[in-house]
This record gives structure tokens, C-alpha cells and sequence, in this order.
């Protein structure tokens, strides 16, 4: 499954719609099972501990088109 010349899933199955339902699942996990490298959560900074500031967490900073 391609989005332009980006490649966001790939599947495999026994006929064509097979293979196009698990391309798109597999872009769907990679999309929403994504974890960014440097979590900072809330328990973290809760009453100053630690010295960690709070910010939030972002998957992409890119535009999300539907």
C-alpha cells in the first residue's frame, strides 16, 4: 500500500483483495502502534520529581490527510 511514493504497508494473501486488506492493516498498526522514542508522562513530572518539564508526546508534526 502506497500513499504517493511512500510505502506504508505491505501484505500477502491468497487473492488480490486479500493481500489489499492486510496492506492496509499492516499501515493502520504501523500508523497507530507507533511509539515515539522519548516519552515523557504526566507521573514523571508530578510534583516537581525529577527535574523533567511536561511536554507532550507527538507521533508526526506532518499533516494527516483523510
Amino acid at each position: 500500500m502506497y500513499s504517493g511514493r511512500d510505502k506504508l504497508g505491505e501484505g500477502a494473501g491468497a487473492s488480490l483483495d486479500e493481500a489489499r486488506v492486510r496492506a492496509a492493516a499492516a499501515a493502520l498498526k504501523a500508523w497507530y502502534l507507533y511509539r515515539p522514542l522519548d516519552v515523557v508522562v504526566p507521573s514523571a513530572v508530578e510534583g516537581g520529581v525529577g527535574g523533567v518539564e511536561w511536554r507532550p508526546n507527538v507521533v508526526d508534526v506532518g499533516e494527516v490527510v483523510v
